[in-house]
């Protein structure tokens, strides 16, 4: 449950406002964010909350974890996930089987049978 004596203390930027943070990992390409899981001395549902420390928020505990990540202080930043995009042009196959999805799926759509849900 949420102790909203703790915002508070998180808006005066006090020091016991979380316990720990680990696996510090950047959140984008461009290292403007970090995600990590925090251990809230305020949340009592959960030990490790998922949280993203962005050094331009306005909570004070939020620029703390990020520049306290970036020093080491929580073990080394882990590099972003990379998403890969497949840019292999579609064979004339692919393009073929793709319009008779299209196809499919559009009759489908068109059916209605009471009850049934496509």
């Amino acid at each position: 449950m949420f102790d909203p004596t703790a915002y508070g203390a998180a808006m005066s930027h006090a020091p016991n406002f979380f316990k720990e943070v680990r696996n510090p990992k950047w959140a984008d390409v461009a290292k403007t964010k970090i995600v990590c899981e925090v251990n809230f001395n305020h949340v009592q549902f959960e030990e490790w909350t998922p949280f993203t420390a962005d050094p331009q928020d306005y909570m004070p505990y939020s620029k703390e974890i990020f520049d306290r990540a970036v020093a080491g202080e929580f073990g080394e930043v882990a590099e972003p996930d990379v998403q890969v995009i497949d840019t292999t042009p579609l064979t004339p196959e692919d393009i073929e089987i793709e319009n008779r999805i299209r196809e499919r799926n559009a009759r489908l759509n068109q059916t209605q049978i009471p009850g049934v849900i496509l």
